[in-house]
């Protein structure tokens, strides 16, 4: 493993992200988190990225869902990022935090409409529960609407999940000779050390 002081992976993966909003992918803010279930088996699920910086990559999950009852139980993880209009793909672990402070609450009151309404929604059916047909969803929202028809109170059991990286893996996809680029990282302290792998 080669000493690159001055290489911060964490960054041209920020990069990455903004140049994939630019171009419009579909898939720019949607990452793939994979934990363990109480079995021991693997769990994954995509995730709405709500915003990346040198402290990790932000999410906002119901902390009662199964995921964050999984990473209670077991921290280990890894996030899965895609943007095919880069051709570009990331794998990240690190440290779990977690987070509810102002700007969160503010940030969840820009939500559109629906979305609050999704997370609303949760305080009246539990996250991953199994319900009869898709009308009690639908019945359900009605209501909701009927209630709070601009829904401004952030659900209790909502919070910032952050994945703070001290491992990244970044695969830069090439079709013109099949020869991908390939490198792995592991943060040491205030550096992140890397190193090339066979594609």
């Amino acid at each position: 493993m080669s000493d690159t002081r001055r290489a911060d992976p964490l960054a041209s993966l920020i990069s990455c992200w903004r140049q994939a909003q630019f171009l419009k992918d579909p898939a720019a803010n949607f990452v793939a988190l994979a934990t363990l279930d109480e079995s021991g088996n693997p769990a994954t699920r995509m995730l709405t990225l709500r915003h990346m910086d040198d402290k990790g990559a932000v999410f906002y999950v119901n902390a009662d869902s199964p995921k964050s009852l999984q990473l209670r139980a077991d921290t280990r993880h890894e996030l899965l990022f895609f943007w095919t209009s880069l051709m570009v793909s990331a794998r990240m672990r690190g440290e779990i935090r977690y987070r509810r402070d102002p700007s969160f609450l503010e940030g969840w009151r820009q939500k559109p409409l629906g979305s609050r309404y999704a997370d609303r929604l949760h305080t009246r059916l539990a996250q991953s529960a199994a319900i009869a047909s898709r009308s009690v969803l639908i019945d359900e929202l009605a209501t909701l609407r009927e209630v709070e028809p601009n829904p401004q109170d952030v659900p209790d059991a909502l919070q910032e999940l952050i994945v703070a990286p001290n491992w990244l893996e970044i695969l830069r996809i090439s079709d013109a000779d099949r020869l991908h680029n390939r490198t792995a990282w592991v943060r040491n302290g205030d550096y992140w050390k890397g190193q090339t792998l066979v594609p």
